[in-house]
């Protein structure tokens, strides 16, 4: 009885390794018929001109989506199981109607006004609703608030009502082994969110 087992076992093997030794064959062949030039044409098509840099929801993105699309299915590719090669979900983003103006306002009476350009020398952003504000100018540094880094820009500072002059970036040094604490502090949504809860109308980065 063991021998027949054995006998068995050992046919099982067999067919395992060869079945194995079958899939990795067509895996290699399948690689190998694969030339560099194809692969050439392709990155040349998508980053061609007229996709413009295949912006996320773009008409030019859904476009370039659907060339490869098309090639999964002259590969005979299957789609997953919606039976599409496509999943749509909804995508945020920024759309600028209006750049609006900014003015900056020299010594009062002495003439030195200048009119920031768009978008070189400024950006509005995104992250609330239209609106005018006036208000003191108060610059926070990076407008960080990390006590466990002993760090604290708004340590002192009265912010109610006033708007934050800050930096963008991480006050860290190269040499600096706490990088890795410091990072979720560079996010924008961190700095806004922690000058508005310290009393900010608005804020200038």
């Amino acid at each position: 009885m063991k021998k027949i087992l054995l006998f068995l076992s050992g046919i099982f093997v067999s067919v395992y390794i060869f079945s194995q030794e079958n899939i990795n064959t067509k895996i290699q062949e399948t690689f190998h018929s694969i030339s560099s030039h194809e692969l050439l044409d392709y990155a040349t098509e998508l980053s061609s001109d007229k996709y413009k840099g295949r912006l996320s929801g773009s008409p030019e993105y859904l476009e370039a989506a659907q060339w490869v699309a098309d090639k999964f299915e002259e590969w005979s590719v299957k789609p997953a199981n919606t039976g599409s090669y496509f999943q749509y979900f909804n995508n945020a983003y920024t759309e600028v109607f209006s750049t609006g103006k900014v003015i900056w306002h020299g010594n009062i009476g002495s003439g030195n006004d200048k009119e920031l350009k768009f978008p070189e020398e400024f950006f509005p952003g995104s992250n609330s609703a239209s609106g005018a504000i006036t208000g003191e100018l108060v610059y926070v540094g990076f407008g960080i608030s990390a006590p466990e880094l002993g760090w604290d820009d708004y340590s002192g500072v009265n912010m109610n009502g006033k708007i934050v002059v800050m930096e963008t970036g991480l006050p860290y040094s190269k040499n600096d082994t706490a990088l890795g604490k410091w990072t979720p502090y560079a996010y924008h949504r961190y700095k806004f969110k922690n000058a508005k809860e310290h009393g900010a109308a608005g804020l200038i980065y």
